[in-house]
């Protein structure tokens, strides 16, 4: 028994989705995994966080749980990359992570956006199928000064005359919106900077998802965002193994997050 705590402590990368896992279950599994790097405990019924996550976590997700707070995240100083995705929440306050790059946050009941003016290295964000109502929801946002991928798809404010061309004004620096690119970069799909505009209702064309977790990687996100992903969905997890994404890599290895 006391090897089998040194060896989980040696580990990097738990993977705990579709285990059927409540609260008391997700405590007592990663309890011992104080050196956890990457955890997945997405497709569970967590309601509430354990006291203590291991506090070198990089990447989190607890996408499709029963989670209504985002309270309990404050002392994981490292994390990078956040999905609470499909969860019960109602609003953004309790995050204060410093370092954390990419939050997704779709398919909640999430009406209010105080909270995330705390997220000064946020680079991508994903809002969608929220209860977002009001463009100056989004304002806030607006402090963020390296956000460059936003989607409100899916929110009410989403319905307004010409709110992504408003979204443009407010958020000057966003090079994608609701997929759609909004810098001429080379290479990149979505409308064009210099595109004549259309309606709103014609821009908002989001991809198909081939997998409930394929949000997670697209290829025009930032460097530290893509390599966690790809590394997340990239490999075959030996407790769960879920459809296969043809976006992602298959050569990523925990190395591309640990080295980031």
């Amino acid at each position: 028994e006391l090897g089998d705590a040194v060896s989980a402590q040696a580990v990097e990368s738990v993977d705990l989705r579709h285990k059927s896992l409540n609260s008391a279950d997700f405590y007592n599994s990663v309890r011992l995994f104080r050196n956890a790097r990457v955890l997945f405990a997405g497709f569970n019924f967590i309601e509430t966080l354990p006291l203590k996550l291991p506090s070198k976590l990089v990447v989190l997700d607890l996408s499709n749980n029963r989670i209504q707070t985002l309270y309990g995240f404050e002392h994981l100083r490292s994390l990078e990359v956040l999905d609470v995705s499909n969860n019960l929440l109602t609003h953004c306050l309790g995050l204060e992570n410093p370092n954390l790059r990419a939050l997704y946050l779709q398919a909640n009941q999430i009406k209010r956006l105080d909270g995330l003016e705390n997220l000064r290295r946020l680079e991508s964000l994903d809002l969608r199928d929220n209860q977002v109502k009001r463009i100056s929801e989004l304002r806030v946002l607006s402090i963020l000064p390296h956000l460059n991928v936003l989607n409100v798809h899916g929110n009410p404010v989403a319905s307004k005359p010409n709110v992504r061309h408003r979204l443009r004004h407010i958020l000057p620096h966003l090079e994608e919106l609701d997929d759609w690119c909004l810098s001429a970069t080379p290479g990149r799909r979505g409308r064009l900077a210099d595109e004549k505009p259309k309606e709103d209702s014609q821009l908002l064309k989001p991809p198909p998802r081939a997998d409930p977790l394929a949000h997670m990687v697209w290829d025009r996100r930032p460097k530290a965002v893509t390599s966690s992903y790809s590394f997340i969905h990239g490999r075959q997890a030996s407790s769960a193994s879920p459809p296969a994404v043809d976006a992602i890599s298959r050569s990523s290895t925990v190395e591309s997050i640990l080295s980031i």
